[in-house]
């Protein structure tokens, strides 16, 4: 008799920026930041840039908003500080459990700002992966450093691993990495800015027992980051 088909889970990775809309990020939509999240449709979320506790997104705890929402379990890495208050944090929100959650703090150089990566093992109806969201440093040349530190940690989680987040890197320094380590991204364009996107520095990757396929860089409502989206399966 033959065996039925993998079953196909929905993965996404979006640097929400609070749900800060324009160029100057002074306007929050939280409308416009849960219609997004929502219309990636995904069965593993992974968001960066998310507030808790911060003045500027009007105190709300919105990895919990977004979770429930949506209706899906959530775990939660904050990340730092924010000027008006509160914290900047990583979340994997998924349809299943989010379990065996470890929050692993990068190697950062004097004077950057604070880095985590959130991993945790995430249990589908379809499939069970084990996941990494971060937001790497955006100057001083560190990011490569830190995904490299990143790698290492997921490598000592079970297969399949899916790695997914804003680098702050392009091609030319990712996916040699991601090769190093049995990685590869998928096929996605340019993610930044949102509107006329020019540098693809955010990230979905798996290694080689998951095929992703189906990406998407759709256009948010909020944020200057456009998500990425793929579809994923396990392979024989």
């Amino acid at each position: 008799m033959a065996s039925d088909p993998p079953a196909v889970v929905r993965a996404a990775t979006f640097n929400a920026r609070h749900g800060a809309v324009g160029r100057a990020g002074i306007t929050f939509r939280h409308g416009g930041l849960l219609a997004t999240c929502r219309s990636l449709d995904a069965d593993v979320l992974a968001l960066q840039e998310l507030d808790r506790g911060s003045a500027r997104s009007l105190f709300r705890d919105q990895p919990t908003v977004i979770a429930r929402h949506l209706g899906m379990d959530v775990a939660t890495a904050p990340a730092r500080r924010t000027p008006v208050g509160g914290w900047q944090c990583n979340a994997i929100c998924a349809r299943g459990v989010v379990g065996d959650v470890a929050v692993v703090e990068l190697p950062r150089r004097a004077g950057h700002e604070r880095r985590v990566a959130l991993l945790a093992t995430v249990r589908t109806p379809g499939l069970t992966v084990s996941v990494a969201c971060t937001h790497l440093q955006h100057r001083g040349g560190a990011a490569p450093e830190q995904l490299a530190f990143l790698l290492h940690a997921l490598d000592e989680r079970p297969a399949p691993r899916l790695l997914a987040g804003d680098l702050n890197l392009e091609p030319p320094a990712v996916e040699p990495l991601l090769g190093a380590h049995g990685y590869t991204a998928a096929p996605s364009g340019p993610t930044s800015p949102a509107r006329a996107p020019r540098r693809r520095i955010d990230w979905i990757a798996a290694t080689s027992d998951l095929e992703l396929a189906h990406v998407m860089v759709p256009e948010p409502v909020v944020s200057d980051h456009r998500p990425v989206v793929a579809e994923m399966r396990s392979t024989p």
